[in-house]
C-alpha cells in the first residue's frame, strides 16, 4: 500500500467522491483513523443522508445519518411505493417500538 502524506490545517474539509459508498466509507474510515493516531484530531461529518445513483441507474440513500456501513439502493418505482407508505411505516415502527432493534450489535 503507497502511504500517502497530507498536511492538515487545524480546520481541513475533505471530500472523498468515487463509484461506490462503500469505497467512500472505507477511506473515511481511514483517513478518520490516520488523523486520530497522528493529530489527535476528531473528524466531524455531518449528520445528513446522501442521495445519489447506483451502479444499475437505481437510487442509492447513505450516510453516516442512517447509522450503517452500505447505502439502502431500490429502484425508483420501489422508492415512491416506500414513500407512499411512509406513515404506515411510522405506524408500524411506533407499534412496535419495543420489539425492534434500536442500535446495531
Amino acid at each position: 500500500m503507497k502511504e500517502i502524506k497530507i498536511k492538515v490545517p487545524d480546520v481541513a474539509h475533505i471530500v472523498i467522491s468515487g463509484p461506490t459508498q462503500c469505497g467512500k466509507s472505507i477511506v473515511m474510515d481511514t483517513i478518520e483513523k490516520a488523523l486520530k493516531a497522528k493529530f489527535g484530531a476528531n473528524v466531524v461529518s455531518e449528520d445528513k443522508l446522501t442521495i445519489g445513483f447506483g451502479n444499475k441507474g437505481n437510487v442509492k440513500v447513505g450516510g453516516k445519518a442512517l447509522g450503517q456501513r452500505f447505502p439502502v439502493t431500490l429502484y425508483a418505482p420501489s422508492w415512491l411505493k416506500v414513500l407512499d407508505q411512509a406513515d404506515e411505516i411510522r405506524q408500524f415502527i411506533e407499534d412496535n417500538k419495543d420489539q425492534l432493534t434500536w442500535e446495531r450489535g
